[in-house]
């Protein structure tokens, strides 16, 4: 077995350690730079680009969550994410899913303690974003909060 100079041996583990530091400066290296800016409406924007594949993930956070809603109105932050899918001033449900679905898009979301999103994932080429993009907008800017979703999920 080698020897190092204070006359002890490399050991198994002394030669996991040093590839596991050795692949961790590597990977610190490789990292992607994450730029970042502020809307002229105050969104706080942060993009990471890749070019490895042709696909773009957008995801829209909102200082929102269960912390902010009153004990009283348990669930409200769940009813809401389901119904602002649920279809725009211009578009049912139906016609949204069948938009996210026929350029190969995933629409999805979460809601916690401290806060709320919608993300997107599509392809990054030109119809599919373009498409992708348009939908998720319209349903930020223009929820329906149909009626009969609200029966179906309450």
């Amino acid at each position: 077995m080698a020897r190092d100079a204070n006359n002890e041996g490399i050991t198994p583990v002394r030669l996991v350690l040093a590839a596991a530091l050795w692949l961790a400066a590597c990977a610190a290296q490789a990292a992607l730079p994450i730029q970042h800016w502020t809307t002229s409406s105050g969104a706080r924007v942060y993009f990471v680009e890749s070019r490895s594949i042709p696909m773009l993930d957008v995801n829209v956070d909102f200082d929102a969550g269960g912390r902010r809603v009153p004990a009283d109105k348990a669930g409200l932050g769940g009813l809401t994410h389901a119904l602002v899918k649920a279809g725009s001033a211009a578009r049912s449900e139906e016609e949204i899913s069948r938009r996210i679905a026929d350029v190969g898009a995933l629409l999805g979301g979460s809601v916690d303690r401290d806060r709320a999103g919608l993300s997107l994932r599509t392809l990054s080429s030109e119809r599919e974003r373009a498409q992708a993009l348009a939908t998720l907008a319209e349903i930020l800017q223009t929820p329906a909060f149909p009626e009969a979703a609200f029966a179906r999920e309450k």
